[in-house]
């Protein structure tokens, strides 16, 4: 593993992807047969908990319009709002994009909720 992407695993990135993965067991377990859009909304208000200067809002807006194609998706969009992603250059964010995949992997999220993206 290069130093880049250990930085990622062990910086925001890592932390929001577990962080996710962890919000997903937690509503998958009360409801079992969740959609993606509820689980979704569910990391979402809990993460912004109506405090997030339209951040809660804005990415609930994308969830409805069916714009959010999985949980690693949403972790992209969480970072781009909290933690500069979109300041990066391309390979960083491929670097950033497998360890959020291999992140939610590790933690046993399944593919149909992860993989429905592309960004």
């Amino acid at each position: 593993m290069n130093i880049k992407k250990w930085l990622a695993r062990k910086g925001a990135v890592g932390s929001t992807s577990r962080w996710a993965a962890k919000g997903f067991h937690i509503y998958i377990k009360k409801n079992p047969n969740a959609q993606l859009s509820e689980v979704l909304n569910f990391l979402i208000t809990t993460r912004y908990n109506n405090n997030a200067n339209n951040y809660e809002k804005t990415l609930t807006s994308l969830v409805e319009n069916d714009e959010v194609r999985g949980v690693a998706h949403l972790v992209v969009l969480i970072l781009m709002a909290e933690a500069g992603y979109s300041d990066n250059d391309e390979n960083s964010k491929s670097i950033f994009r497998d360890v959020i995949v291999e992140e939610l992997e590790s933690q046993n999220v399944p593919s149909k909720f992860i993989h429905q993206i592309s960004f």
